[in-house]
């Protein structure tokens, strides 16, 4: 690998650890799980208020992920990072179970309010088209920043690279 694909790397992984250490200085803020499971709670909010009118409920979930996309992210990639810390086998096994329980419980409780939304947003055209669209541009976007092949884990820096180039 160039220097430039060690320095894209170091970068990444640096960020991701200040991020981390940041996360855990802040005793009074939410742990990541719990911080995630809150926005599964909001996205299961809007569904719920929505399942009259789908297409405002389409576009409400689009700007709400547009704004916290990478909070909800962010939260994740953070809780792997708290669980992964735990040295003690038998602790981090039930760290992960603990963070998986806070996760569920939100999806669990709205299964039947994210089922009539989506029956609804399946009964309107419009809802389907704007869904449509959105994923047709999302795909554009990965497709565009990391090729139209998959990539894997060893040719990630090398890909982060040459996408930087294109810049």
């Amino acid at each position: 690998m160039r220097a430039k694909g060690w320095i894209v790397t170091l970068v990444v992984v640096g960020g991701i650890g200040m991020g981390i250490r940041s996360q855990a200085g802040c005793a009074h803020q939410p742990e990541p799980d719990q911080r995630l499971a809150a926005h599964l709670e909001d996205l299961c909010e809007i569904a719920r208020t929505n399942i009259e009118t789908p297409e405002r409920g389409v576009k409400r979930l689009g700007a709400y992920l547009a704004k916290n996309l990478g909070s909800i992210t962010g939260a994740f990639g953070s809780t792997i990072a708290t669980i992964e810390r735990v040295a003690d086998d038998a602790k981090h096994d039930a760290r992960a179970r603990l963070a998986r329980d806070r996760i569920h419980g939100p999806l669990i409780t709205c299964q039947g309010d994210w089922e009539r939304f989506a029956e609804a947003v399946q009964g309107s055209p419009k809802a389907v088209a704007m869904i449509e669209r959105a994923g047709a541009r999302l795909e554009r976007t990965f497709d565009i920043l990391l090729g139209k092949r998959s990539v894997r884990l060893r040719e990630l820096p090398a890909r982060l690279e040459q996408a930087l180039e294109l810049l």
